[in-house]
């Protein structure tokens, strides 16, 4: 996480990645434990943007690939679902649509709770995540 910071681009890239490459290779199990710590990273105002994003993309990769981790996430879905409005609404606009890439995960993993969420964002909000579809 503190790579993602990097002032060197590549550095701060490279951060991404591997965040990126530890949600990917986690297994079908992945690692639940580390996923309030991605929404804290995603949820706090002060992170920097590269910091969120990788946060965002490590969320949305175990959204579509910890199938073995469905109770872990269930349990953790409050943190989710404030980490989804909180970076579908950020000010970057990578984060933005990061986040709603983010949203789409979590539709095809559990549409019932996705759909009660986007009934709750706003209008503006509701046309951008159906543009990234």
């Amino acid at each position: 996480l503190k790579l993602c910071i990097s002032g060197v681009r590549l550095m701060a890239m490279q951060g991404v990645k591997c965040m990126h490459m530890i949600s990917a290779f986690g297994g079908t199990g992945g690692y639940p434990r580390v996923i309030p710590m991605l929404c804290d990273g995603c949820i706090e105002k002060a992170n920097h943007p590269n910091h969120k994003r990788g946060c965002v993309i490590a969320l949305t990769v175990a959204l579509r690939v910890w199938t073995g981790a469905s109770t872990a996430m269930e349990r953790m879905m409050t943190l989710i679902l404030k980490a989804i409005e909180s970076s579908a609404g950020d000010r970057d606009p990578a984060v933005r649509e990061d986040g709603r890439k983010f949203f789409w995960a979590l539709h095809a993993r559990f549409p019932n709770v996705a759909e009660d969420l986007l009934v709750g964002m706003d209008a503006t909000n509701q046309k951008r995540l159906h543009k990234c579809k």
